[in-house]
């Protein structure tokens, strides 16, 4: 999984994104390790209970590539 991370973190600087954000729920321990491994910060969470029936907390993970001033 780090390898489709990389080539995707890879993509994006390529492009000169200056942030990726991901998705995920707080019961997938190894997303929110890989995403925490790679410098993402958790900002965001909400309940969701329209997948399941048991209430999943959703997990916004941002990464900052570039500041707005910063020299790519």
């Amino acid at each position: 999984m780090s390898k489709l991370m990389e080539t995707a973190l890879n993509f994006s600087k390529e492009q000169n994104y200056q942030h990726v954000f991901l998705w995920t729920v707080s019961t997938l321990e190894t997303a929110r390790h890989l995403y925490k491994k790679y410098n993402f910060r958790l900002t965001e969470e909400k309940p969701n209970d329209e997948w399941t029936t048991t209430k999943l907390i959703e997990e916004r993970w941002d990464l900052i590539l570039y500041e707005e001033n910063q020299t790519k």
